[in-house]
């Protein structure tokens, strides 16, 4: 009998360093999300702009659109910054 020949998949060495790229941002988002829940306030009243803030949520609303960030993790970087918002009015 004959031994089985297994085929080795040709992976394409640009989308394996793509994919490899999407999870190191998408692991580095969810210790972003992480430290911002445990972080105190920025020292000496030093407050982010509003502006930048916004940016924020729309960068965050493109990573879950793009599958890099999930729901939970999405739900909980916006919660912040409307928190901060809210603070400022």
């Amino acid at each position: 009998m004959a031994p089985a020949v297994v085929a080795a998949s040709v992976s394409d060495p640009t989308s394996a360093a793509r994919n490899e790229e999407l999870a190191e941002i998408s692991a580095d988002m969810g210790a972003a999300v992480a430290q911002a829940l445990h972080e105190p306030a920025a020292p000496d009243g030093i407050e982010e702009s509003t502006q930048a803030l916004l940016d924020r949520l729309e960068r965050l609303a493109d990573l879950r659109d793009r599958g890099l960030l999930g729901h939970d993790e999405y739900e909980i970087a916006k919660e912040t910054i409307v928190r901060e918002l809210e603070t400022r009015q």
